[in-house]
């Protein structure tokens, strides 16, 4: 302890010997402090500088040194160095926000450093310092001394590679500024700017300019209560590169050194496109919205593309199409971080825990408005294919996370419908073909931005295959009313349809008055048949016709006309045959009697009515004439045969006899002129 001075001048070790009660007092006063000291023993030293119970508003409760002028020769307090043994300094009860005693407005305290030292103790009393602080105190940091910030360190850990998804996850960091005074003190209520630059890796030893950076630079300041400086950037990566290197400064503070690192950028999850900035010549990540799937582009000099999901599948956060998915809802406790993204940070931490895909979980939107950092409960929803999701739920469970019912959101593809991804410029799922009675609508060749489906056929067309791609023109003899799967309908009967790709029912032509046909689905008129008591007047090489109705000379045994072939002579009745010689008309084409075979009256008062008539057994007629009247016909009668040894066979003209008759004959004749009949 300092000596005092009494009856004994000289310090302790110079001969002179203490009682035990005074060295005992003698430390008590030592104890209390120095100004105890000189109060009890005033000959001991003298006192140059008290400063008490001062208050600044920012820096240094007593003393505030605002350079660094001279610093490095010279101390501003002088007179209590090494070299001096008897002098001191009280700060005592001072109040700043920064230095509550003493602040320093430079980066160190140059050769005052030694001087305000712990070290620097008062003579042979190497215990005791010749400043003494007691009782001052600072609000933000260095409650005896405070220098501004000289040195610039990571908080908690150094992270000199970050390994980041661009524009899914933040470029975040913490620094935190010190000062010079012993081991530093953390500076609080710094008001210094944080540059961060981020540039494209050059090297081994990178630098990263104004110039060189990829992105604007990012500045940020410290937090007044914490003194932490919190840099929240989002990140985007030099195309090309999947490494990027940074480097921190503190703004005007050049003799802080700066930190650098590199950035390893991790390539887009499932789910996300990459996103190319040609005018920074860079990339990020966007995650694809609802409905919608990533399709990435073969060259990683391009953007990607976010397209509609199919519309008999389901897309969860951009993930590949699932077709037959179900999904089951879950609550589990998860420790959550700070990210970028909310959505895409607490699926991560999901992801980790359960074991699966980030992909495959959704959070409701009442979920992501409560998220915080650190562990909490989180309400979830998984997807999963149908197959699948069975298993799943039972790992989860005994993970302990509690599972609602598993819910089928995406039921199987019907048969025959068929997506596969197709890689050409991107990486697209295209429907392959589709169920009976659809067709691929747009088709597979046209732009990838329209989303395919499958349509039922229209009007008119039809797919009768299992797999399907294109709809095809319904048949001739058949139609199709309306848009559907179903196949094309026949032309009823009695109906036929001669064009392709009929859409109603009046495409099917009725077949002419009378004749009809015998099966449905028929494709030309050459399936209309006229009905058994008609024949067609359908002539050769024509399509149209009418059916007439069979003359009575031309009925068959078995009521059927013998009319209706054109080999009626010799297999027109199925029994027996026609009587008489018939020929058609050339211009319409309808059947007349021209002649009867001896015997037979020619009867042709109507078409309807025409045939030839026999006579009656015992009569004749000598000449089967034409008869196109009623009053010929009339006259065209049978004659009663001459009696024996006259006979008239097949009732044609009589014979006689070679014998001599005595009977006589008389022939009735008539002549037609001028349309006068006259009888000789």
């Amino acid at each position: 302890m300092w000596g005092y001075c009494a009856s004994k001048p000289r310090l302790p070790g110079a001969g002179y010997a203490y009682s035990e009660s005074d060295m005992e007092a003698a430390n008590a006063h030592r104890l209390a402090g120095t100004v105890a000291v000189l109060e009890y023993y005033p000959a001991c030293g003298d006192l140059p500088l008290r400063l008490s119970e001062n208050i600044a508003g920012r820096y240094g409760g007593a003393i505030y040194y605002d350079s660094c002028f001279r610093l490095d020769t010279v101390c501003f307090m002088q007179g209590i160095g090494a070299l001096s043994s008897s002098r001191a300094v009280l700060l005592n009860s001072n109040r700043a926000s920064a230095g509550g005693g003493v602040y320093v407005d430079c980066k160190d305290m140059g050769l005052c450093a030694e001087v305000f030292a712990e070290t620097n103790t008062i003579g042979v009393l190497p215990l005791l310092s010749k400043v003494e602080f007691k009782g001052s105190m600072s609000s933000a940091y260095g409650n005896s001394i405070a220098t501004k910030p000289i040195r610039m360190e990571w908080h908690q850990q150094a992270n000199f590679s970050i390994a980041l998804v661009p524009g899914q996850q933040l470029f975040a960091v913490t620094l935190m500024l010190f000062d010079s005074v012993g081991n530093g003190s953390l500076v609080i209520g710094s008001e210094d700017i944080i540059e961060v630059l981020i540039c494209p890796v050059t090297g081994i030893a990178d630098v990263c300019t104004f110039s060189s950076a990829s992105i604007p630079a990012i500045n940020q300041g410290f937090d007044p209560i914490t003194g932490l400086g919190n840099i929240r950037a989002d990140l985007e990566c030099a195309i090309g590169q999947n490494e990027m290197s940074f480097q921190i400064r503190v703004v005007g503070a050049e003799y802080i050194e700066k930190i650098s690192g590199r950035i390893i950028c991790k390539y887009c999850d499932t789910g996300q496109r990459q996103v190319v900035h040609y005018d920074r010549d860079t990339w990020d990540c966007e995650t694809c919205g609802t409905d919608t799937y990533s399709a990435e582009h073969v060259s990683l000099a391009e953007s990607g593309l976010c397209l509609a999901c199919p519309p008999s599948a389901i897309c969860i956060n951009g993930a590949p199409p699932m077709f037959g998915a179900s999904k089951v809802t879950g609550v589990i406790a998860v420790e959550l971080l700070q990210s970028s993204n909310e959505d895409y940070m607490a699926r991560g931490a999901l992801a980790a825990k359960l074991g699966v895909e980030a992909w495959m979980i959704v959070l409701p939107k009442k979920v992501l408005k409560q998220l915080e950092t650190g562990v909490q409960n989180i309400i979830f929803e998984l997807f999963a294919e149908t197959a699948q999701m069975a298993v799943l739920a039972s790992r989860l469970t005994t993970l302990g996370t509690v599972l609602g019912e598993i819910q089928v959101v995406s039921p199987p593809l019907a048969l025959g419908e068929v997506w596969k991804e197709v890689v050409s410029l991107y990486a697209v799922f295209r429907l392959q073909s589709c169920p009976f009675g659809n067709y691929v609508f747009p088709p597979g060749d046209t732009s990838i931005m329209a989303m395919q489906r499958c349509e039922p056929c229209r009007k008119g067309e039809e797919c009768t295959l299992s797999m399907c791609v294109t709809c095809n023109l319904c048949q001739a003899g058949h139609y199709k009313a309306a848009v559907s799967s179903e196949s094309c309908a026949q032309c009823p009967a009695n109906r036929y349809g001669k064009e392709e790709g009929a859409t109603d029912l009046v495409k099917c032509t009725r077949c002419p008055d009378f004749a009809g046909t015998k099966d449905t689905g028929q494709m030309s008129i050459d399936a209309c048949v006229c009905q058994q008591n008609y024949y067609s007047t359908q002539a050769e090489n024509t399509s149209t016709f009418v059916c007439e109705s069979c003359p009575t000379g031309g009925v068959c045994v078995d009521f059927t006309c013998g009319l209706r072939k054109s080999t009626w002579k010799t297999n027109g009745c199925a029994k027996g045959s026609i009587v008489g010689e018939w020929e058609r008309d050339a211009v319409d084409n309808i059947w007349t009697l021209v002649s009867c075979p001896t015997g037979h009256i020619l009867q042709n008062v109507t078409k309807d009515l025409q045939k030839c008539q026999k006579c009656k057994e015992g009569y004749y007629i000598a000449d089967s004439k034409y008869c196109s009247s009623t009053f010929d016909c009339i006259l065209a009668t049978c004659t009663k045969c001459p009696k024996l040894p006259a006979r008239c066979p097949g009732g044609g003209p009589p014979i006689f006899d070679s014998k001599a008759v005595t009977s006589s004959v008389c022939l009735h004749v008539y002549v037609r002129i001028l349309s006068r009949y006259h009888f000789f």
